[in-house]
């Protein structure tokens, strides 16, 4: 998996969303008074079309944003999973590394009688089943032995390795139930992108001729659904998007770029 930080192209989809949205309710009265009669449509009618497209794309885009957030709060904590299980695992390791050094300075051919002849696995979960056989076949010789006046018994060699096992197989367990809700919010999230991407492409295109209609050229650019927009490689904010400055309540251009009617959102990279 991943790490917890929002994917740059989910943001900038977020972004266009909440940008068209903020520019339809920007602009509403002033589109009314241009379009009002247009297309045999009254005032209100207008004014229910065009709240009915803010309405409808700014749901879909906070679902998106919901989705995406949940699935990076659930990756977030991937790293701190994964440095507990290389520490368990280096801790199972030396315990087994241990146990067959003794078992060698007894009987050397005792090594392949219990199954630790050959290398230690380096994957997790090889080497979780290979400590898991070790114990068995521990357990079910239960044997007692002497090595420079030591006593021990297979059944105590196997009862050493127990406690690392036991750890590393509860976190890989926990990591296995982790990957999974991740696979399932990845599912949800792919699902709010593709309703996004329709909705999105719809209500931008509708605003896109309803601007040049009422000869909002610049608005009409500014809604635009390019390719490079829909797919979030760009963002309202990026100036290489030809008419994508962002404006505040006003109409005028926001200083900094930021969509207007966005949240505080911090933006993350990718």
């Amino acid at each position: 998996m991943s790490n917890n930080r929002v994917g740059k192209t989910i943001f900038n989809r977020v972004d266009w969303g909440r940008w068209i949205v903020s520019s339809i309710r920007t602009h509403k009265a002033r589109l009314l008074q241009i379009l009002v009669g247009r297309m045999a449509l009254n005032a209100a009618e207008w004014e229910k079309f065009l709240d009915g497209q803010a309405a409808e794309l700014s749901a879909v885009t906070e679902k998106l944003w919901s989705a995406e957030h949940d699935l990076a709060t659930e990756r977030s904590d991937d790293p701190s999973h994964r440095a507990e299980r290389d520490q368990y695992q280096a801790e199972l390791v030396e315990m087994l590394v241990s146990v067959r050094s003794l078992l060698e300075s007894t009987k050397p051919e005792l090594i392949q009688r219990f199954g630790m002849n050959g290398r230690m696995p380096r994957a997790a979960h090889e080497l979780e089943s290979f400590a898991r056989h070790v114990m068995q076949n521990l357990h079910k010789a239960n044997l007692n032995y002497e090595v420079l006046g030591i006593r021990f018994s297979t059944v105590e060699l196997a009862a050493r390795i127990d406690a690392p096992h036991r750890a590393l197989e509860a976190k890989l367990l926990e990591l296995k139930d982790e990957d999974r809700k991740a696979e399932d919010l990845l599912v949800l999230r792919d699902r709010a992108l593709d309703e996004w991407t329709r909705v999105y492409q719809v209500v931008a295109g509708l605003m896109e001729n309803i601007y040049r209609m009422a000869g909002e050229d610049e608005l009409m650019g500014r809604v635009r659904p390019t390719i490079r927009r829909s797919s979030g490689l760009v963002g309202p904010e990026d100036p290489d998007e030809e008419g994508n400055q962002a404006e505040d309540a006003t109409g005028a251009p926001l200083a900094n770029g930021a969509a207007a009617g966005s949240t505080d959102t911090e933006q993350v990279e990718a």
